[in-house]
C-alpha cells in the first residue's frame, strides 16, 4: 500500500511541477521569454565548458605522472604536435602547454560561471520588476468601489512581499536547479 501512495506521490509532484512551470511560462512577458531562452542558453555553454574543464585536468595529470604516454596516445601525441609548433618543444615545454591549456579551459570555465550567476539573478529581478508592474497596473485599472472594498496594506503586501517571496523562493531556486542539474 505504502508504495503505491509513494509512487502516486511521486507522479504527482512532478505533474505539480510541469505545471507550475507553465504558469510561470504564461506569466512571462516575451522579452521575458526571449531572456530565458537566451538564460537557458549560457547554461548549456557553461555545463559543457564546466565538463570541458573537469576533462582537460585528466591529461594534464596522465602525462605528469607518465610522459612516455605522450606517444602512445594519439590525442597526446596531435597536442605535442600542435605545443611544438607553437614552440613548446621539449617534454617539459609540453608540460607547460598542457598546464597552460587547462588553466585557461578552467577560467574560462569559471568566467563563464560568474556570467551565468550575473545573468540568473538580474533575469529574476526582472521578472519581479516586470510581474510587480503589471500587478499595479492592474489594481490601478480596478473601479473606484473596488478601492473602498480592499485595504491599502492588502495591495501593499500582495505588492512587495508575496512577488518577492514567489520569486525569491521560486523562480531562483527553479533556475538554480536547471543550471546546476544540467552541469551535473
Amino acid at each position: 500500500m505504502r508504495c503505491g501512495y509513494e509512487t502516486f506521490a511521486r507522479k504527482h509532484s512532478k505533474l505539480k511541477m510541469i505545471n507550475d512551470l507553465n504558469k510561470f511560462w504564461y506569466l512571462l512577458t516575451p522579452r521575458g521569454k526571449k531572456s530565458a531562452i537566451r538564460l537557458v542558453f549560457v547554461v548549456l555553454l557553461t555545463a559543457a565548458l564546466d565538463v570541458l574543464g573537469v576533462a582537460s585536468i585528466m591529461p594534464f595529470i596522465a602525462v605528469l605522472s607518465e610522459p612516455s604516454i605522450i606517444s602512445k596516445n594519439q590525442f597526446l601525441a596531435s597536442m605535442n604536435d600542435l605545443a611544438a609548433s607553437l614552440g613548446f618543444r621539449s617534454e617539459d615545454g609540453f608540460l607547460l602547454f598542457l598546464g597552460i591549456l587547462t588553466f585557461c579551459v578552467l577560467v574560462l570555465s569559471l568566467s563563464l560561471k560568474i556570467f551565468l550567476a550575473f545573468l540568473q539573478v538580474r533575469f529574476t529581478f526582472d521578472q519581479e520588476r516586470s510581474l510587480s508592474s503589471r500587478l499595479i497596473e492592474r489594481y490601478l485599472g480596478q473601479p473606484y468601489e473596488w478601492f473602498t472594498t480592499k485595504h491599502s496594506s492588502e495591495v501593499g503586501t500582495v505588492l512587495l512581499s508575496e512577488v518577492s517571496t514567489l520569486i525569491g523562493s521560486g523562480v531562483l531556486p527553479l533556475i538554480t536547479l536547471v543550471a546546476q542539474g544540467t552541469v551535473a
